[in-house]
């Protein structure tokens, strides 16, 4: 699926409120008011109450037919709600937000708001492999919001297509791991950590002490499998080239300067409404 920016007539709620006020259920309460002298009113006003709070259990948001699953901030693994919160989001509210889209026989299409420079390694590929199946079940694009980088793009490459505006970019196809050594902090302060191990490598990448060259070797080889794998389901995602993607050594690229699409990372360089209207005149 690609996009094609042709134009439509709805504009979704894209912006960084979650509050939706469903424009065909207003509808619907605006026609029983006109009517409410008819015998037949307490009957709509019972069905419209009923489709409002349809929508309000409804685990994700959803306008004019189309589930919106927002990704934002730091990518976490066990959150714990639904929605982003405190600058995260969850990998477990994203995946029970597409699980419920999947199996809503009113919803039509599935898109990925996504604005995130990337997070945890748990959790991600999971999560990834729950977008792509759900490709069988529902049309799913990735609209960015800005940015997907490193995680947000295992989980954006997923989808059908990807929309990225101007000021947006991609990539990160890679991993990070950080070690802080304050030793030397510590000596300083007049403080000194006894480490007390039972198996000489545990706990052997805390900051007490320096880095081993056999802890740096451990870990430099578990972040190039990571690495690794992320690559091998990009190009299964994608259908690009592991060597290709490889070669990229985790570069981000943006879509101002054309490599966004060049690396075929992305489909379409469009602000999300433009995205959006070409979606949902597709679905």
């Amino acid at each position: 699926m690609s996009f094609s920016l042709s134009p439509s007539t709805g504009l979704p709620p894209l912006g960084q409120s979650a509050a939706l006020v469903a424009p065909g259920l207003w509808r619907k309460f605006e026609a029983a008011c006109a009517i409410r002298d008819d015998p037949a009113f307490a009957e709509k006003a019972a069905a419209f109450e009923a489709a409002v709070m349809k929508r309000r259990r409804t685990a994700f948001e959803e306008y004019e037919g189309i589930a919106i699953i927002r990704i934002q901030g730091m990518l976490v693994n066990g959150l714990g709600c639904l929605d982003p919160y405190w600058g995260m989001t969850g990998y477990d509210g994203i995946q029970a937000k597409l699980a419920a889209a999947v199996a809503d026989p009113e919803v039509r299409g599935v898109v990925l708001l996504i604005n995130s420079g990337g997070g945890e390694v748990s959790g991600c590929a999971d999560t990834a492999d729950a977008v792509f199946r759900a490709r069988a079940a529902k049309p799913i694009v990735a609209i960015l919001n800005e940015e997907a980088y490193s995680a947000a793009y295992w989980l954006a490459a997923a989808t059908q297509s990807i929309a990225v505006p101007r000021t947006g970019g991609v990539g990160s196809i890679g991993a990070v791991g950080l070690h802080i050594d304050v030793t030397e902090a510590l000596d300083k302060g007049g403080l000194t950590v006894s480490v007390l191990r039972a198996g000489a490598r545990k706990a052997e990448t805390m900051p007490y002490e320096p880095l081993s060259d056999a802890a740096r070797a451990s870990w430099l080889d578990w972040l190039e499998a990571i690495r690794k794998l992320f690559v091998a389901d990009v190009a299964r995602f994608r259908g690009l080239s592991v060597a290709d993607l490889m070669a990229t050594e985790a570069r981000t690229f943006p879509a101002l300067t054309g490599e966004a699409l060049s690396t075929r990372l992305a489909d379409a360089v469009a602000s999300p409404i433009e995205a959006w209207q070409a979606f949902a005149g597709r679905v």
